[in-house]
């Protein structure tokens, strides 16, 4: 700055500098030119312990002392909800302290779980959380079975559930596992009927009932009872069903091996058309099976002329009046002996 004089109202001021970091204001009194003040323009602050020029917010100048004041008050902010802050006496060490905030358990500092932005709470962990971390890559885990998951599973320490059933694939056509008097039912989805079981190799220990229609696609099938028992739903009345087993030829008629109920005898061959085993059809017959003296025998027997042998109430062997010989049937003739016909008869073919 160069050096110069300026008078203003018979006040002269006046700039100079000392040496090249020094700037100095002088005022001179017009009346009185020796008398000069000056004041130091000082470049940075001055040291503690001295006086500076200040002004007022009237205008008014004073001097005031550099250094040595001190803090009265201050305040910390809201530092809510992470942080509570105390003040204590400004000139103590520290004046300002921070706690951490207590929080609920299971909770985290996070803004709301949707929408926009909005402070941060301590709240519960949402499923929109996690949602994010969904993926494929190193850094999130994966839908379904996530092997880092599975590896960090500690196996062997499970214990079950309480609940009654179990459902799979519940969002599809899926399956229920239900437990039943202490009993495992495979059920559909909605528990209102059992369901279909695929399985490889079955092993039953114990009792085993089936119902309904059974299928066995074996080649070779293994039974170690050795007794089958068919018909096993007949336990009580007149036996009306006959039993056997039937084997499937192709495009021929099937075979099979049948008790046939009607004649009390086993028989054997084509499906409808079998004979009997044993060879001998017998049946005991009153008065009243006679049709006009005539008892018609249907034997089974597979050929058309037998040896026929009516015996009566005495056990006594009689000779009909006549017998008639058909594919299937044998008519014996008896009108001779209705009229003293009393009691059960026994008529008995040999084929």
């Amino acid at each position: 700055m160069k050096e110069g004089l300026r008078e203003f109202l018979g006040v002269g001021i006046r700039f100079f500098t000392s040496n090249a970091t020094a700037l100095y204001v002088g005022l001179r009194l017009n009346s009185n030119p020796s008398v000069s003040f000056y004041i130091n323009l000082l470049t940075s602050l001055p040291p503690s312990g001295t006086e500076a020029l200040t002004i007022d917010s009237s205008g008014n100048m004073g001097r005031q002392a550099i250094g040595g004041g001190s803090v009265t008050s201050f305040s910390s902010g809201n530092l809510s909800p992470l942080f509570t802050t105390s003040v204590a006496t400004a000139s103590t060490t520290p004046a300002l302290s921070f706690v951490l905030s207590d929080v609920l358990p299971n909770t985290f500092l996070a803004g709301s779980s949707s929408g926009g932005t909005n402070p941060p709470t301590f709240r519960a962990l949402a499923y929109t959380d996690l949602s994010a971390l969904v993926g494929t890559g190193s850094n999130t885990i994966a839908a379904g079975n996530d092997s880092r998951l599975i590896s960090a599973h500690t196996q062997n320490t499970d214990t079950g559930t309480t609940q009654a059933s179990f459902a799979i694939n519940s969002g599809g056509t899926g399956v229920r596992l239900r437990v039943a008097s202490g009993a495992l039912q495979l059920r559909n989805l909605a528990d209102n009927a059992d369901a279909d079981l695929i399985v490889r190799n079955l092993t039953v220990s114990g009792t085993t009932t089936i119902s309904g229609t059974t299928t066995i696609n074996s080649e070779t099938l293994t039974i170690d009872d050795n007794i089958i028992v068919l018909n096993n739903n007949v336990s009580s009345g007149t036996p009306t069903e006959d039993g056997g087993i039937q084997v499937r030829r192709g495009a021929s008629a099937s075979a099979s091996i049948l008790w046939d109920e009607t004649n009390d005898a086993w028989k054997i061959g084509i499906v409808g058309a079998e004979i009997s085993v044993a060879r001998t059809y017998r049946r005991a017959f009153t008065i009243a099976d006679l049709v006009s003296g005539v008892l018609t025998l249907t034997h089974g027997l597979g050929q058309q002329f037998d040896s026929v042998k009516i015996i009566d109430n005495t056990n006594l062997v009689i000779g009909p009046d006549n017998i008639t010989f058909s594919a299937t049937t044998i008519a014996v003739d008896l009108t001779s002996f209705v009229p003293g016909f009393t009691g059960t008869y026994t008529a008995v073919v040999q084929g």
